[in-house]
């Protein structure tokens, strides 16, 4: 299960007791749609605040109020998840794609840099021996012996191997 903070107070009490946004526009007499602008603060909640309040069982104050923010503000520094991912495109060779998300120290995040460095090393190498004329020969060799049916073909091997 991926652990995920909610940092919004509406939509982390409506979770917290199992309820879909069509079940909160239900008890409100809104339209689903109308709830998610609530709850997104894209609508002003003040509205809705004192009936928000008997759905969520506090006093209206209290949706916004310093508890549940401190709650979501210690969820948020204890959330153990990581996300670390590069992606290398063959076509755009001077940028990577990252998704970085979570509480690295110094030394993780030092660590995922030189592997982003690595990774452009590796991805310039991969491109040259493409290129190179010896890989290109071993490439056509190998084309010619396949048998046309077989879903493989094992390149011949490098000079000196």
């Amino acid at each position: 299960m991926r652990y995920e903070t909610e940092i919004n107070p509406i939509k982390r009490r409506r979770a917290s007791l199992g309820l879909s946004q069509k079940d909160m526009a239900d008890r409100l007499g809104i339209t689903q749609s109308q709830y998610s602008r609530v709850e997104k603060l894209k609508t002003d909640p003040e509205k809705y605040i004192n009936r928000l309040a008997v759905i969520f069982g506090c006093e209206p104050e209290e949706i916004f109020g310093q508890k549940i923010m401190n709650e979501i503000q210690r969820d948020f520094l204890n959330d153990p998840s990581k996300t670390q991912a590069m992606h290398f495109e063959e076509t755009k060779l001077d940028s990577v794609y990252l998704d970085v998300r979570g509480w690295f120290s110094k030394q993780q995040f030092n660590d995922f840099v030189s592997d982003v460095q690595n990774g452009f090393v590796g991805i310039k190498a991969w491109k040259e021996e493409q290129e190179s004329d010896e890989f290109k020969q071993r490439q056509a060799e190998a084309l010619k012996n396949w048998d046309g049916v077989s879903p493989a073909v094992e390149m011949p091997p490098k000079k000196g191997d």
